[in-house]
């Protein structure tokens, strides 16, 4: 999860929204890295989660790094949380 110093919603939707652009356009890694700041604004949201998660997938497998892995686990555990 990325350190923000408090929530912020407006904030996280923008990264959002930038995320959701990114991997319409098949920039899956990009759009990772903006639902990651959308975390770090608000980490309370069960759909950042289902985002960070299914984008992720959507990496190709050869891309995949250890790191990669663990974040999956971290995100769908986080989720499960929230839920």
């Amino acid at each position: 999860m990325s350190e923000a110093s408090k929530t912020d919603p407006k904030k996280a939707k923008k990264h959002e929204s930038k995320g959701d652009k990114l991997a319409g356009k098949g920039k899956f890694k990009e759009a990772v890295a903006e639902y990651r700041k959308s975390e770090g604004f608000d980490s309370a949201r069960v759909e950042i989660y289902d985002k960070l998660i299914e984008t992720q997938n959507r990496i190709k497998e050869e891309d995949w790094h250890e790191e990669d892995f663990a974040d999956s686990m971290t995100w769908t555990m986080r989720r499960q949380e929230l839920l």
